[in-house]
C-alpha cells in the first residue's frame, strides 16, 4: 500500500507545519521514502480469508463468516467451521451467540431457532370409540433439536353418533408434527378448551398465538430474557420480541413494537432497549417508545456499551452523546463529517481505554460554521 499523505490524529508533527498531500510522523506507523505502508515489528500475516461478517461476544469469543460458514476464532487466529449461515447481524448473551438468520451457538453447540409453525391439518370422521360431540384439533411442529413451533390454526369436526377421528398434519419437511386434541364438546360449549397430545400431556400456553423466527430479520439484541430482532416494512420497523427464554417463538399479535424509519442500531441497557434511526433515537421497555434524542446516526454501528457500566456512547450525525441521560459530548467542541457508514469501538490499550469512531468521511458537519 502507498501512503500519498498521512494526516490522522496520532500525527507527531504540529499540525501547522505540514503541507499538503504530504506524508507527516506518526505514532505506530512505519512508511518508507517512497510512501509505502510497512508491517509493524513483531506482526505477521496470520489468516487470509474472505470476511463477510464479524463479531466479538462481551466475554471476548470472537465469530466470522467466511465462504458461509460461521468460524470461531480461536488462539493464533486458528478458525473452526461451526455451521453454515447467512448472517449479519449477531448479538450475545452468557456465552449464547445469536444470530439474524435464525440460529444459537453455544459451546460449539448449534440449534437452529427456525421451526416453521404448521398449516391447518386435515381431520376425517372415522369408525371408533370417542362419545359424540365436537372436537377440535390443531398441530405443532417439533425441530430436530427438541423446539416446539407456535400452533396451526385450529379446526373442528363433530361426531353427531361418536365414532374415531383421523387427523392429518401438512408435513413441513425435516421436523415432527405432533397432534392435540380436545375432549368433546357440546353446543354449548361446556368443555373443550384444554387441548391434549397423546400422551395426556396440556398444550403449553407459550404456544398459542406464538410464530416462528421473524421473515427479514435485520438487527437484533437481546434483552429482558428476549430475544429482539428487526424486520424492516417500508417507512417503519417492525421490532420482534420473542416469549422470556424461548427465542425460537414469537407472538405476532402482540409481541411487537413499531418503530417509525430503518432501525441502525440497538442496544441494550438493563432498563431500556435503546434504538437508533436515520433520524431519532429511541428508549423501549417493549411496551412503548419514549424519544432520547431528535436527530438519528449514519447506516452502521454506532453504538457501543461501556464496560462495567450501564451506559451507551453514541456516534449520531451530530457528533459524539452518551446515555443516560443523553448528552451531546461534542457539538461546541469538535466539528467532523459524520459519516454516511460507521462503526464504533472502545479500545483498550497501553493502559489507555479509547473510544474509537470509523467511517467514511461523507456527510457534512451540522456545526461546521461554529
Amino acid at each position: 500500500m502507498i501512503i500519498k499523505s498521512f494526516l490522522g490524529e496520532r500525527n507527531v508533527s504540529p499540525p501547522r507545519s505540514i503541507p499538503d498531500n504530504a506524508l507527516a510522523a506518526a505514532l505506530d506507523v512505519d512508511i518508507d521514502n517512497a510512501g509505502i505502508l510497512l508491517q509493524r515489528p513483531g506482526y505477521g500475516l496470520a489468516q487470509s480469508v474472505s470476511i463477510t461478517a464479524a463479531y466479538t461476544t462481551y466475554d471476548g469469543i470472537s465469530y466470522i463468516v467466511s465462504g458461509g460458514t460461521l468460524c470461531r476464532v480461536g488462539e493464533g487466529l486458528s478458525l473452526t467451521g461451526t455451521t453454515d449461515t447467512n448472517a449479519t447481524e449477531f448479538c450475545d448473551y452468557s456465552r449464547h451467540l445469536f444470530t439474524n438468520d435464525g440460529l444459537q451457538v453455544h459451546d460449539g453447540v448449534v440449534v437452529n431457532l427456525n421451526v416453521p409453525t404448521p398449516l391447518i391439518p386435515t381431520l376425517t370422521a372415522t369408525a371408533g370409540a370417542l362419545p359424540a360431540g365436537t372436537y377440535s384439533a390443531l398441530v405443532t411442529n417439533i425441530s430436530p433439536d427438541g423446539l416446539m413451533s407456535g400452533v396451526s390454526p385450529i379446526v373442528s369436526i363433530n361426531l353427531p353418533s361418536g365414532g374415531g377421528i383421523t387427523v392429518t398434519p401438512n408435513i413441513d419437511a425435516g421436523f415432527t408434527p405432533k397432534v392435540w386434541m380436545t375432549e368433546a364438546y357440546n353446543d354449548e360449549r361446556t368443555g373443550g378448551e384444554v387441548f391434549y397430545d397423546a400422551s395426556g400431556a396440556i398444550l403449553p400456553a407459550m404456544s398459542v398465538n406464538s410464530d416462528s423466527f421473524p421473515d427479514a430479520a435485520d438487527k437484533m439484541e437481546f434483552f429482558d430474557s428476549r430475544l429482539c430482532v428487526a424486520s424492516q416494512f417500508g417507512s417503519y420497523t417492525v421490532l420482534w420480541f420473542s416469549h422470556r427464554n424461548h427465542f425460537h417463538l414469537f407472538d405476532r399479535a402482540a409481541g411487537f413494537v413499531v418503530v417509525p424509519g430503518k432501525i441502525e442500531c440497538m442496544k441494550a441497557l438493563s432498563s431500556a432497549l435503546v434504538i437508533a434511526t436515520s433520524t431519532e433515537i429511541v428508549a423501549t421497555d417493549l411496551l412503548s417508545l419514549t424519544k432520547v434524542a431528535d436527530y438519528g446516526v449514519p447506516t452502521g454501528r454506532s453504538m457501543v456499551k461501556l464496560p462495567d457500566s450501564d451506559s451507551l456512547l453514541i456516534h449520531t450525525h451530530r457528533g459524539e452523546c452518551s446515555y443516560p441521560p443523553f448528552q451531546n459530548l461534542t457539538d461546541k467542541k469538535v466539528s467532523h463529517p459524520p459519516g454516511l457508514n460507521c462503526s464504533v469501538a472502545i479500545v483498550h490499550q497501553r493502559g489507555i481505554q479509547q473510544f474509537v469512531v470509523l467511517n467514511d468521511g461523507e456527510g457534512a458537519a451540522f456545526n461546521k460554521s461554529r
